[in-house]
């Protein structure tokens, strides 16, 4: 439950900053979706994929938003995969389970499409949060289950 919380709120935060860094975009209210597009075919095409991800078909509309962002020039393109990775983030975990997708495929998405677009340093921000979050969960688990810690197995105040 905390893994899935973080980990939907380090996405929608590192989305929120490319869009506001790259295209002076900032959003406050939930749905992100609705910022206005320079290319009405950007636009048509997020709406496209919106549509086949919430009908189940997020795999497909991924392979299909790969192909949209193949032009690094065109940074309208850029802006619709992370808008679509953004709605991906919104769609509850159980619905993401029944069509084979996870958060962690979101992450991987956008750490490749900032990639693509030569964005090699947003990545890597990105990847940083991401092993401080992993880093994090796996401390809070330790801690849960201290049989497994070492430090807590031997009673360091017995008198011997």
């Amino acid at each position: 439950m905390f893994e899935d919380d973080y980990l939907l709120r380090l996405i929608k935060e590192m989305v929120r900053t490319v869009l506001k860094l790259l295209f002076h975009i900032d959003f406050k209210e939930e749905d992100p979706v609705s910022v206005v597009f320079e290319s009405e075919d950007a636009e048509k095409t997020l709406y496209s994929l919106i549509h086949l991800a919430d009908q189940g078909f997020i795999n497909d509309a991924e392979n299909q938003l790969y192909d949209f962002t193949q032009n690094p020039e065109n940074m309208e393109s850029l802006k619709t995969a992370l808008l679509f990775y953004s709605h991906l983030n919104q769609l509850d975990n159980d619905f993401l389970e029944d069509h084979n997708y996870s958060r962690e495929e979101i992450v991987s998405g956008v750490k490749d499409v900032l990639n693509r677009y030569h964005l090699d340093s947003m990545s890597a921000l990105f990847r940083k949060f991401w092993i401080m979050f992993q880093n994090t969960f796996y401390i809070q688990e330790f801690m849960l289950y201290p049989a497994d810690n070492p430090f807590f197995s031997t009673n360091i105040f017995s008198v011997g």
